[in-house]
């Protein structure tokens, strides 16, 4: 696998995982999935799991980028720390 390659894998899958987490927790708000135990449930587990996972895959990303296209690297990094900021949404809005 091309250098390149990896780098267009990392810079997608943070964008993934950031959906997954959003999915799951807009899910979980709506639903009230864990509401009402004694721990935080099945669902914050995952998604601390999706949200930690995309720490070292942006840490590939920006280890793999190009220096001569840092302008569209620092494009796809704030495109990712959006996606980040969106999982957090749900999280905040159903107080979960």
């Amino acid at each position: 696998m091309t250098r390149t390659r990896i780098n267009h894998f990392a810079a997608i899958m943070p964008l993934i995982l950031s959906g997954a987490a959003f999915a799951l927790a807009l899910w979980a708000g709506m639903s009230g999935w864990g509401r009402g135990l004694p721990d935080e449930g099945a669902g914050a587990h995952l998604f601390h799991l999706l949200i930690a996972v995309e720490i070292p895959v942006i840490a590939l990303f920006l280890w793999t980028a190009e220096r001569a296209q840092s302008r569209s690297t620092l494009g796809l990094l704030l495109c990712q720390l959006a996606a980040i900021g969106l999982a957090f949404a749900p999280v905040a809005f159903f107080r979960l």
